[in-house]
């Protein structure tokens, strides 16, 4: 049984991380499932507030500041929404000082968030103990849903975070089926080796007739193009010039070749097909919430993985098509 109690207002804190917040929409389905007379209120930063108009609705959506101290421009924040709240749930799923500040600050019935030892704890009248071994050994989503559902086990494929992109409008004019690579990963440890991500998608080619579209960010435009120079399979280079047109372009691919980050879990969220790799963050943790998705992981570098495994488990992506 849920622990779910009889709740009105409820707020859901996410600050920062595409993947995060979408790690976070579980945790919101299942309120909305369970007790859908509830008015909830979700905070986001504001690079995050972007991705919001492609996910399911929520009743209400606060966006927190982004320049200046922070500390003070949460107890800001907290002092026009103070005791608002039945209950407010911080779905960063580790402890962190800042947001039991902020719990206490709202100065909700029910404050719920993931504690350690630590005076601050103190501060939240509904402290969720944080087991390290426990944590390493379960999905983000997952640590969500369990502070209203302790009873889940896994996150249920229902309440998987869905994106809908509102537009038709195409932004490449590659054949299909096309294959993203992102030359922009969230960490160093994520970024496969250019020659050996271009021998991947030529190989793929010379099975089978590929399209591949490189995306980015500016600031990766040497390493976007170093993939380009060697190809062998037509292509296309973008660096997305705002939100909207780079979520044209993820659309755009029916499967994506990336590393951790963002990328991949937007992907997933759009039910796209892929594999993405791992580099010292695991997967059991942070998986795109997906099942058409393969992950492939290694402690120190994605460098180190084989390549013959990645290219057999991408050739059965596409191999399978894009519907099925």
């Amino acid at each position: 049984m849920s622990i779910i109690p009889a709740m009105k207002k409820i707020a859901i804190i996410r600050r920062n991380g595409l993947g995060d917040l979408l790690c976070a929409f579980p945790l919101i389905s299942y309120i909305q499932k369970h007790e859908p007379e509830s008015h909830i209120t979700l905070f986001v930063d504001r690079r995050n507030a972007p991705l919001l108009p492609y996910l399911p609705p929520v009743d209400r959506v606060v966006v927190l500041p982004a320049k200046g101290n922070k500390y003070l421009n949460l107890w800001r924040t907290a002092r026009k929404h103070r005791k608002e709240f039945d209950s407010v749930y911080c779905t960063k799923t580790s402890p962190m000082k800042l947001m039991n500040f902020f719990l206490y600050w709202l100065k909700a019935k029910k404050q719920v968030a993931y504690v350690d030892e630590s005076w601050h704890s103190r501060l939240v009248n509904h402290p969720l103990p944080f087991d390290l071994e426990k944590a390493r050994n379960m999905h983000q989503a997952l640590k969500g849903l369990q502070m209203v559902a302790p009873e889940l086990e896994d996150v249920p494929e229902e309440f998987y975070p869905t994106l809908t992109i509102p537009s038709d409008e195409k932004p490449v004019s590659l054949s299909s089926p096309i294959v993203l690579a992102c030359a922009t990963t969230k960490r160093f440890e994520n970024c496969l080796d250019v020659d050996r991500y271009a021998t991947l998608f030529n190989r793929l080619h010379a099975e089978r007739p590929i399209s591949v579209l490189i995306i980015g960010q500016p600031q990766d435009k040497e390493r976007a193009q170093a993939i380009s120079e060697r190809l062998k399979t037509p292509h296309v280079v973008h660096f997305p010039r705002n939100f909207e047109e780079f979520m044209l372009f993820l659309d755009a691919a029916e499967f994506y070749l990336v590393g951790d980050g963002g990328v991949g879990h937007i992907g997933a969220a759009l039910g796209k097909k892929g594999v993405v790799l791992y580099g010292g963050t695991t997967p059991t943790e942070w998986r795109p919430l997906s099942n058409k998705m393969e992950t492939f992981f290694h402690p120190t570098h994605v460098d180190h993985l084989n390549d013959e495994a990645i290219f057999q488990a991408l050739k059965r992506k596409i191999n399978s098509g894009r519907d099925n």
